[in-house]
């Protein structure tokens, strides 16, 4: 039941349960006011989820609306809804979606809603929660959830690879209960995470029954219209990107089948991934648009719809080329005068070591000479002895 306090609508992936439920437990707000329902807190469905939840909604003190972006199909009729809650409650809108940044005029002018857009995911989970702690920590599962790079440059290689299993483990259990997802990041069971991640987490299982058609030297050509699209559809993309993973590539292009929610058929398609920590440049601006086809879906992971699998096999194969063969290869030179300097750098540096040598050998050897005049004169004394005590 919905206490009569602040309450946030979240966004139901992953880094929007993670990232709104570490916020909750930091302004100790409790589980059962975090409303986040799939696909109902999707920025396209949220204004008529606005409308159905409105007389629950306009009791609380405050409303959030976190990590759900500015639907940019029909921003018109989101901004509207956002301003009907905001003429009965304050309203809060946070956010990190560059998207949000060309209707910031629009929602400054909405009275009683108060806006806060970072720059990406990491920033906003460090701005929202105290550092060092598990809050902090429950965030950045949501960071890694959302696959920004940024948290590479926060964090050491193996917390990476731990708040990674946790992503990946939420991941799974968003897509099984929502409500039990925030139960578990409220409590701060990391073990819980780890444990379905290693259990249950399908794109690692599934990736070993790919079919690779192509392999160059920064990108994989795959195939998965063998397999089930029932089985893999909704874990696609967290499939490419275990492949480019195990492959150790930046791109993989897959011919595969997507779910059309028009026709509620599988049909062919092409899916483009660059692996999220690869820091080479983003896919899409370089092949959009491609024979005018429309691509779908963020900078670094999208589809593009085919007429059949023939043609979705063509397009893959055109892509890999494009991606492969004319990005353009970076070529660092180095100059002459900083190669001089650094050749003569490690001259000094040599010739300082000899230096040391030969002033430590100079000293040992004087330390031999000095011994050896020493057993000499000692031998003499000896020898003096002996003569006197014989006479």
């Amino acid at each position: 039941m919905i206490s009569k306090e602040r309450i946030i609508i979240s966004h139901f992936d992953a880094h929007g349960i993670a990232t709104s439920t570490a916020f909750a437990l930091v302004e100790g707000i409790p589980p059962c006011n975090i409303l986040s329902e799939y696909p109902r807190t999707s920025p396209e469905q949220l204004p008529t989820f606005i409308d159905v939840m409105f007389p629950s909604l306009t009791q609380a003190s405050e409303v959030i609306i976190f990590d759900i972006p500015i639907n940019l199909k029909d921003p018109a009729t989101y901004i509207k809804a956002l301003e009907r809650l905001a003429n009965n409650v304050p309203v809060r809108f946070i956010d990190h979606h560059k998207t949000d940044l060309q209707f910031i005029s629009q929602l400054s002018r909405i009275e009683n809603l108060s806006i806060t857009i970072f720059d990406n995911a990491l920033n906003m989970a460090l701005a929202l929660t105290p550092p060092k702690t598990e809050i902090e920590k429950l965030a950045l599962v949501g960071v890694v959830a959302d696959r920004d790079p940024s948290i590479k440059n926060y964090v050491d290689e193996r917390t990476l690879k731990e708040l990674y299993e946790y992503a990946c483990g939420l991941d799974i259990l968003v897509r099984q209960n929502i409500r039990n997802a925030i139960d578990v990041c409220y409590r701060q069971d990391f073990d819980a995470l780890r444990r379905i991640y290693l259990e249950e987490y399908p794109p690692q299982r599934l990736a070993s029954n790919v079919l690779i058609v192509r392999r160059g030297t920064s990108t994989i050509l795959v195939d998965l219209t063998s397999m089930n699209p029932q089985q893999y559809s909704m874990w696609t993309f967290k499939i490419l990107e275990q492949i480019a993973l195990r492959h150790n590539v930046d791109y993989v292009v897959a011919v595969a089948q997507a779910f059309d929610r028009q026709t509620r058929t599988y049909i062919p398609a092409v899916f483009v991934v660059k692996y999220w920590l690869s820091e080479v440049p983003s896919p899409r601006p370089r092949l959009q648009p491609y024979l005018g086809r429309q691509t779908i879906g963020h900078d670094d992971a999208f589809s593009v719809r085919a007429f059949d699998v023939e043609d979705a096999r063509k397009v893959a194969s055109t892509l890999f080329e494009e991606l492969e063969y004319v990005r353009p290869k970076t070529t660092k030179l180095i100059s002459e005068k900083v190669v001089a300097e650094a050749i003569d750098m490690d001259f000094k540096k040599i010739m300082t070591m000899l230096t040391r040598i030969l002033e430590q050998q100079t000293k040992m050897y004087e330390e031999y000479l000095e011994l050896k005049r020493r057993q000499v004169e000692l031998l003499e004394r000896i020898q003096e002895r002996e003569r006197t005590a014989g006479d």
